[in-house]
Order: C-alpha cells, then structure tokens, then sequence
C-alpha cells in the first residue's frame, strides 16, 4: 500500500496551512486555506514523491490484505497517518522522508497477533506554548486501535508519551462499557481543549446485548477521564448496547459544542427485542464539549431495522438564508438525504416531512410507521 504527493509545478510551499483534524479542521469542513494549487494549474499536476508503509511485507499472511483508509493529518510540515497493522508513521510532507515509525506491537503483549484492522487516521493535539519549547510531548498523536487501545505518541519523536494512561497506553474496555462484545477504535478522536473526545465501534451485529456507544472525553495529558456520555437508556442497558459513534465527530470550538453522529442500536438488523424508543441512537447528538452535558439532539431514524448508522462527519458551516448568515450542521446519512440544522438550537433549517414507510413481515418486529425527511435541499 502506498501514498503520494501532487504538487503543482511551482515551488513547493512550506507555509501553506496546517491540515491538523481528518476534516481539515476539527469542524469537519474539508476545506484548505492554502492557495498554491489553483484551477489554472491544477493540470500540471506531477508526482514528487511516494511512501510504502511495507505492512504486507511485515505481516504477507495477513488473510484478504489490508484496507489503507487514514487521511494523514498534517502539523510542522509533517503528515502523520496509521496503517491498518497498527502503525504511526511520521513523514516529511515536502519529501515523503520517514521522520520516525511506531509499532504498537512493540509495546503490546508477544502473543498479540496482528490483525488487520481499519484505521481512518489520527488525532493531534499541540499545546502551543511548550511546542515551542519542543518540550517532550508537547505535540501528541493519537491512534485508537481494533483492540480497544489508546496510544498517546510525542510527535516529535515516536516515543509514547508515558504520563498518558500506564505508560502512554489506555484501553477502553478496562471501563464498564455494559455489554458482552468489546469496544474497538477505527476513527480519531475530536480534540477540544485540552479533551481528547473518544467514540468507539461495537458488535452491534452480532450481539444483542453488545456495548453501550459509550462517548468518553478524557484529559490529553494523562488519559482521565471528565465526562461521559452514553446514548443507551439505562434501563435498556442490559438487552441492547450499541448507538455508537464509529465516524468521525465535529467541534465547534467557539461555542463549545461537539457533534456526535451515532449509529443504530443492538443488533442493528433485527428489533423485536428492543421496541422502547432510543433517542439517542441514529441521531445528531449535539453535547457541551466541556461538559458532556446534553444540549440538543435530532433523531433520523426511528427503530432502525437496517443498520442505517449516521456514517459521516457532521459538517459546520454558515449558510446565508435571506440575507443573514446561520450557523448550521449539515449531516448527510447512508439514505442520501442531507440534514441541516441550526448548530445551536437543533432547529430544522428546512421543513422535515414524516414519510410513510412499509411495516416490517419478521414476527414479533413493528417497524416504525414514519421516517423522517427533508423537504430540501432536493
């Protein structure tokens, strides 16, 4: 598996903007201030550099290969990413030169096999003042991996960062997490503050009673956690689990909030044994970033019998509707239907009809009668 640069063909800027969060920003936008690349020269286009992360030479029985999936983030002129066999790897973004490699395995029990599993990048946090300082872990990498592990690496030098956790390692699933599968971790965390906010996969198709989506935020320095957040009601926390959030989350760092998009509840493809209402789960969960509290929520699908998980980042953004700027979060779902809502309020910002849809045939199984919908955008 590889990766490559594209660079224009002028000179290569160092000073172009950092790319620090899977979004761009930790707002989800996917949207880069640097104007190097224009529409004028994009098709002159060339390849500078490749990277070989060489997991398959490491591991070749690896059963069906691996799926690359990180989106590198980029800090100090460096791209940090993961690899499927659980690796961090620092490059050079000008030269696609390895700074350092960290394989959690060295850090792991021998007998740990390697397994592949995906990994969709990580997280960085900077504390600016001691970054200067290039004081030990003053900037550090965040990588979650398929068994339940937090790693907290400095990013200057690939060395773990050991006031985090025991030793610069935590595991999720040392926290009572009310289910019977066990919590993995394929996307990076949001970061706010000094917060590392921490969602999680679960078996939710193939327990009933799998883990509660439990959403932890723990201090980046030492792994504590300050808040949690769980979307399960209490009393269906020993017959279902799940409503996870497994994407990735947004913040909006000027007003303290982090946007949670949380997937279906256990087991996703079958609900005769779960027929309270979970609020929480498929829905847009809007929490105070500082305190988990709740703030507001929309749910976009009710009792959801096909695995219809909310799967992408929240989007924050401004949106001009009559001539005035409203601050929104748009969600776009596996239904291809885009949501938008006010980010503060929860408020739709345009009309959502109920949507008669068919009753389940599977005995014992009541589908909800309506589903919500968009009126727009078409």
């Amino acid at each position: 598996m590889a990766f490559g640069a594209m660079v224009s063909a002028a000179p290569l800027s160092l000073n172009a903007a950092d790319w620090p969060a899977f979004g761009g920003q930790r707002n989800g936008g996917q949207y880069s201030t640097a104007q190097l690349i224009t529409k004028e020269n994009v098709g002159q286009l060339e390849r500078v550099w490749d990277y070989r992360t060489g997991d398959l030479i490491d591991a070749p029985a690896v059963d069906g290969g691996t799926s690359f999936q990180a989106t590198p983030v980029l800090w100090n002129e460096k791209l940090f990413f993961c690899t499927p066999l659980n690796r961090v790897i620092a490059l050079e973004a000008a030269t696609g030169d390895e700074v350092w490699s960290f394989d959690a395995h060295d850090h792991l029990p021998s007998d740990m096999p390697k397994v592949a599993g995906n990994c969709r990048g990580v997280a960085i946090t900077v504390d600016e003042s001691a970054a200067l300082s290039k004081a030990p872990c003053a900037a550090r990498v965040f990588r979650g991996d398929i068994f339940g592990n937090v790693f907290a690496i400095d990013a200057r030098t690939g060395k773990l960062c050991p006031k985090f956790g025991d030793s610069g390692i935590l595991n999720v699933n040392g926290f009572e997490n009310h289910g019977q599968t066990g919590l993995f971790l394929t996307s990076p965390a949001a970061i706010f503050e000094d917060l590392l906010i921490l969602g999680s996969g679960v078996g939710d198709n193939m327990f009933a009673n799998a883990d509660d989506g439990i959403v932890r935020a723990l201090n980046s320095t030492t792994g504590e956690v300050v808040w949690s957040f769980n979307p399960i009601p209490p009393e269906l926390s020993d017959t279902t689990g799940g409503a996870n959030v497994w994407s990735m989350m947004s913040v909006d760092e000027e007003n303290g909030l982090v946007f949670l998009p949380t997937s279906s509840p256990s087991v996703d493809p079958y609900g005769a044994h779960r027929t309270e209402a979970i609020p929480y789960a498929n829905s847009v969960v809007a929490l105070n970033a500082r305190t988990g509290e709740l703030v507001w929520h929309q749910q976009l699908v009710r009792h959801d019998l096909f695995d219809y998980d909310i799967p992408s980042q929240p989007i924050l953004s401004d949106l001009e509707l009559d001539g005035a700027l409203r601050k929104v979060v748009i969600q776009i779902t596996k239904m291809g239907y885009v949501f938008v809502f006010d980010r503060l309020s929860g408020e739709p910002i345009f009309p959502i009809t109920e949507m008669e849809v068919p009753p389940s045939d599977i005995e014992g199984e009541k589908a909800s009668p309506t589903q919500p919908a968009p009126t727009k955008p078409a």
